[in-house]
């Protein structure tokens, strides 16, 4: 390692002591590393770097969960509600569609398997396995 610049020390109590107070060989051995053998940082900092990356992956896994959950609950009441749109009564929006047929009751019954999916896909959270 070169040579650490002593920048703003003071001689105080018989050694050297930098703007914080601290002694410049202590500054000098943080800022070299030489505190802890290079062996030791390496793993230190490969273990920071995948407690990191275990933190990530957590977070990225409730999200994707979170957001399993509703859109498998959306899907499931589409298909809830083309399933069994004749049987809910007479309002505007089913005036308009018109009499159910068998394309819409095959979608609706598509629309409960992916929307059960999606909320079993959130519950067992296997996004990185």
């Amino acid at each position: 390692m070169g040579r650490i610049p002593l920048i703003n020390a003071e001689f105080i109590g018989g050694e050297y002591r930098n703007f914080n107070n601290l002694p410049v060989h202590f500054v000098k051995a943080v800022l070299c590393r030489s505190l802890v053998p290079a062996e030791k940082w390496k793993v230190k900092r490969h273990s920071m770097f995948e407690e990191y990356e275990k933190r990530k992956r957590r977070q990225v896994s409730q999200m994707k969960s979170l957001m399993d959950y509703g859109m498998g609950l959306l899907i499931l009441l589409v298909g809830l509600f083309f399933l069994f749109r004749g049987k809910l009564g007479n309002f505007p929006l089913n005036q308009s569609l018109g009499e159910p047929d068998s394309l819409e009751k095959f979608f609706g019954g598509l629309c409960i398997l992916y929307g059960s999916w999606r909320i079993y896909r959130g519950y067992k959270k296997n996004y990185f396995k």
